[in-house]
């Protein structure tokens, strides 16, 4: 093996296995670089690669957060439809069958039917038959109707006496 200089900075070494050799360096010029790093790291500015890079991933959170949040909103409506769907479809089901049951009300041999078996009515007869006196001034008709009423009785008496 061969064993570079010393005092030399750059030397050459010969060989595939040989290690670079490492300058010497006094211990006040390390400790003037140490020094040095530190206020150099602390005053150094970000990259504009790093600035670039943290734009992009801060507007790629940004788009990601909206389109979930924007899914999330379209998923909500999406489900309240469908409850509006089955509430719509159960109505129109209710709806049909009281069109159903309006038919069968509409029947007159049903309402008889009920009128008799649960109201317990029973069919007028000739002695059922009432009479109301309509000359009371509760149930008394207009004047305009009495007098049309009355143009008409004598138009009828006259052309009955003459026939």
């Amino acid at each position: 093996m061969i064993i570079p200089e010393k005092k030399s900075y750059h030397s050459y070494i010969n060989g595939n296995t040989v290690l670079a050799p490492e300058p010497e360096i006094s211990q006040n010029e390390r400790h003037k670089e140490k020094h040095s790093k530190k206020g150099i790291n602390k005053g150094k500015k970000i990259s504009s690669g790093k600035l670039k890079a943290l734009r992009n991933i801060g507007v790629t959170f940004i788009i990601g957060v909206t389109l979930i949040g924007r899914y999330s909103m379209i998923y909500g409506i999406q489900r309240d439809l469908n409850a509006i769907g089955l509430e719509i479809n159960s109505i129109n089901k209710e709806n049909e069958n009281l069109r159903v049951e309006l038919v069968k009300f509409n029947n007159l041999q049903y309402i008889e039917d009920v009128a008799t078996k649960k109201l317990n009515m029973v069919s007028p007869t000739k002695s059922n038959i009432m009479y109301c006196n309509l000359e009371n001034e509760i149930v008394k008709a207009p004047e305009k109707q009495l007098d049309t009423q009355k143009d008409e009785g004598l138009i009828k008496k006259i052309f009955s006496k003459l026939f």
